[in-house]
């Protein structure tokens, strides 16, 4: 196969994005619900949701929230759930009074998280948590909020959430978990439209390896071994990839000296 890249900076996070088109391949794009395990989405922090609402639309964008407009989702927060061309879902999060942010004055996007579904809380949280050595940040119970069901539109059930965050980071990945409604665990592959790939960087990715084999995850690097390649800015990096009982490939990257 052969593949293109298009990385980009998401405003005031301290992570990108970055987009692979494959061909040559055999690819399928995926049909993706937000209840389902391994369903991932970006979730951005903007300054007037409308306007960006808009702008989706403009842009090819399917607006998924009940209505087609965003939601009250409690407090002084509204929200809503876009997806792009590929089905990949984006949130939109305004809150008022706006947050404090890195991102330029004239950016209305100001912050963001990645959010991937869980198919068991607890065993995820075990893996990245306890394995990965993230940050728990906050766990919110079961909740059947019928605007936040009516955002993402999954009505009639419940969805409680863990955040973590990254080691040495400031980024933060929320994992929800539904039920009282459908649920299909995702079982995409790399080429797949869709499919949500976290990159880690590690200092060892063989000890990571070893761990994450214990703790469940599957290896698919051919071979099951990390590979060396060479980066276009000439360093050599030892790379792995692993997916999660979710469904979530990780790229695991050892930069070498």
């Amino acid at each position: 196969m052969q593949s293109r890249i298009g990385v980009l900076k998401v405003p005031g996070a301290g992570f990108g994005l970055e987009l692979i088109e494959y061909k040559d391949i055999d690819r399928k794009p995926s049909t993706l619900r937000n209840q389902d395990p391994g369903t991932g989405n970006l979730i951005l922090l903007v300054r007037d949701i409308d306007a960006t609402l808009a702008r989706l639309k403009q842009g090819g964008a399917k607006i998924v929230t009940t209505g087609g407009a965003a939601l009250d989702i409690g407090g002084q927060t509204r929200g809503a759930f876009a997806q792009d061309p590929d089905g990949f879902f984006v949130a939109l999060v305004q809150r008022d009074p706006l947050p404090q942010t890195t991102a330029p004055a004239t950016s209305n996007v100001m912050g963001g998280l990645i959010a991937v579904t869980a198919n068991d809380t607890d065993q995820t949280v075990h893996l990245y948590r306890d394995v990965l050595g993230f940050k728990q940040l906050m766990s919110f119970p079961y909740s059947g909020d019928a605007n936040r069901m009516a955002m993402g539109n999954t009505p009639g059930a419940q969805y409680c959430s863990t955040v973590l965050q990254i080691p040495g980071t400031q980024v933060s990945v929320e994992f929800p978990q539904f039920k009282d409604i459908d649920r299909k665990p995702l079982h995409t592959r790399l080429q797949d439209p869709g499919t949500t790939v976290l990159q880690l960087e590690v200092r060892n990715v063989d000890n990571v390896l070893k761990t994450l084999r214990t703790a469940g995850a599957t290896v698919v690097t051919v071979g099951g071994e990390p590979v060396e390649v060479t980066s276009s800015t000439g360093a050599t990096l030892r790379i792995a990839i692993v997916r999660d009982p979710n469904n979530l490939f990780l790229e695991l990257i050892q930069r070498m000296k």
